[in-house]
Formats: C-alpha cells, sequence, structure tokens
C-alpha cells in the first residue's frame, strides 16, 4: 500500500514539474516575443475616469462613466466589467491597436480609479483583442489562466460563442507565475495620463 502512495504522490509531482515546464516553454516565448520592445508602443492610460450618477423616473440609480477621450482615436470609451479576470475592478478601458496589432486594457475600481498593481490591474496585450479576438485568446488570456493554475487556483476558463469570457469561479491566491506574468504584461509600461 506504501508503494502506490508513494507512485501517487510521484505522478503527482511529475505532472506538477510538467505543468511548470510547459507554461514556461510555451507561454513565455509568447510572453517575452519581440523583446517586449512592443510595450513602448502602448498609450499610457488616464490616472482616472469621472463617474455620473442618475436615478430614472423609476427611482432606479445607475452610474455612467464619462469617455475622457470622446472623440479620440486612441482609447475605446469605458464600459463596466464583472469579471472573476479582473476581480476588483468595475470599469475598463482598451486602446485601439497600435502598429502590430498591440493593444492596452486600463482597468478602474468603483471610483473610476486607475488599478495599477495585481490581477484587478488592466495588461499590457499582445494582441488587441477586438481586432484579433482569437490572437488574444491564445497570446494573452490561456496564458494568464495557466499561471493562475500553475499558482494553485482551481480555475477553468468560461466561453461564450467560443471565446474566453471568464473563470468558472474566483482565484483565490496570486503566486509567483501570475507575478511572473504580470511582470511581461505590465498595467502602466509607459506611464499614466492626467484625468481630462
Amino acid at each position: 500500500m506504501r508503494v502506490q502512495s508513494d507512485d501517487f504522490e510521484t505522478r503527482e509531482t511529475m505532472k506538477r514539474i510538467k505543468q511548470v515546464v510547459l507554461f514556461c516553454c510555451l507561454s513565455f516565448p509568447v510572453l517575452t516575443q519581440a523583446q517586449t520592445n512592443w510595450l513602448q508602443l502602448l498609450p499610457p492610460p488616464f490616472e482616472s475616469i469621472s463617474l455620473t450618477v442618475s436615478t430614472n423616473l423609476f427611482g432606479t440609480v445607475s452610474t455612467n462613466a464619462v469617455d475622457p477621450e470622446p472623440n479620440g482615436k486612441v482609447w475605446r470609451k469605458p464600459r463596466k466589467i464583472n469579471s472573476y479576470l479582473h476581480p476588483g475592478a468595475a470599469w475598463e478601458m482598451r486602446s485601439y491597436p497600435v502598429t502590430g496589432g498591440h493593444g492596452h486594457q486600463a482597468c478602474y475600481d468603483a471610483n473610476g480609479i486607475l488599478i495599477t498593481k495585481g490581477v484587478a490591474a488592466g495588461t499590457a496585450d499582445f494582441a488587441e483583442p477586438y481586432s484579433h479576438p482569437l490572437r488574444h485568446q491564445e497570446e494573452d488570456v490561456k496564458p494568464f489562466i495557466r499561471a493562475l493554475q500553475l499558482d494553485g487556483n482551481p480555475c477553468q476558463y468560461v466561453t461564450t460563442m467560443g471565446l474566453i469570457s471568464d473563470l468558472n469561479r474566483p482565484m483565490m491566491y496570486q503566486g509567483r507565475f501570475i507575478d511572473m506574468y504580470i511582470e511581461r504584461r505590465p498595467a502602466t509600461p509607459t506611464g499614466t495620463r492626467p484625468h481630462q
């Protein structure tokens, strides 16, 4: 009986080692592609966005974000988010693609303040999702989810119309693999812009 237990532990250890090697070998070539020079092409996000609160005739209160760049061609307008992929973020803005098809995601808290640290923060996207959704899924989202899993989070992705839309449960732990991912996908690689 002891041999079976040791065999199980050995198999589980080997399985974990293989997962780590696969993550490092398959994900990091994508994460470090072009020596990360592309990060310097990304537009800096706004430090904050303005929010307005309104009440309709039925007494329903709603909060809306004011587009800080209504006629701009750099950032799309803010939109509400409620996702396990960015827990704690209430709003996001995504840049239009820059040279090479890269993009930038900025996440904001419920008060409209830019989140710059941890998994709630937005990230630099090797593939801008609106123009390159499948490439974004393979080169940005799946490596992030794999890092979550290697850190011990029992998360799986949920798809909507064939694309990853969320996780099936909240993440519980941010460890070294997520830290490695965030290091290569920083929230503010080119600094920030003051609120307009």
